[in-house]
């Protein structure tokens, strides 16, 4: 039976003063696994290369079996093609587009930027499912931090992606908001059964989110354990 994550990945990142190897390996068939850790122990890094923005020297990623990364079968799909949804710790947002038009971005190939007059059901869907009806015609700049998330969140979603990567998602924001949100994504979550990765190193994201923990540090993952287990 395929694995929902069969990462392998090593690389080597040269430094004046000294060196930082990612020399990670992790399998595991749990929906919403959790990568956790102190900054600086490589989560991001691995992150980026599971999502294909970065390519590591060697290894592999799979998902549900399917090859998107193997160093030796010469296999490298590139972002667009692994069809993963990465949300980035800063949202990424374009700060020139409105709400709707961020989302539509996600449905748009190459670098047209959709029309602020776009309206296609699919993202009027997830403006609705994020609770985004209010700013949909504002600028990243006008919005809260939760709002800028959310629409982050949908721009991915419109999509249909195959899996979800999110990269520290509430790091950004005060305690309450952080509470309330961690919420509202675990309850979407429930609703889309959508495979999750996340990365943190805050125990609360752990133990709201996730199925399962690998532990991160210094580039190498310790093995899967259960989320209750997070401070044994």
């Amino acid at each position: 039976m395929a694995m929902i994550w069969d990462v392998d990945l090593r690389h080597r990142f040269p430094g004046s003063t000294h060196s930082f190897e990612l020399d990670m390996q992790f399998r595991s068939n749990r929906r919403r696994l959790v990568l956790f850790g102190p900054s600086g122990a490589g989560k991001s890094l691995a992150l980026k290369m599971i999502a294909g923005l970065m390519t590591p020297s060697a290894g592999h990623v799979r998902l549900d079996g399917d090859a998107l990364f193997d160093s030796i079968q010469g296999v490298n799909l590139s972002p667009q093609r692994r069809g993963l949804g990465y949300v980035f710790q800063h949202y990424a947002l374009f700060p020139h587009l409105t709400v709707s038009q961020n989302i539509a971005f996600g449905l748009h190939r190459g670098l047209v930027n959709p029309r602020r007059s776009v309206h296609l059901d699919t993202v009027s869907r997830w403006i609705k499912v994020l609770h985004l009806e209010n700013v949909a015609n504002q600028y990243p700049e006008e919005l809260s931090g939760g709002q800028r998330q959310r629409t982050a969140l949908a721009r991915v979603l419109v999509t249909e992606p195959r899996a979800l990567l999110l990269d520290e998602p509430f790091a950004a924001l005060d305690r309450p908001l952080r509470r309330r949100l961690r919420e509202e994504l675990n309850e979407l979550l429930s609703r889309l059964d959508i495979p999750l990765l996340l990365i943190t190193h805050d125990e609360d994201d752990v133990l709201t989110l996730a199925d399962a923990v690998i532990r991160v540090d210094g580039g190498r993952a310790g093995e899967e354990f259960d989320p209750a287990n997070l401070s044994a």
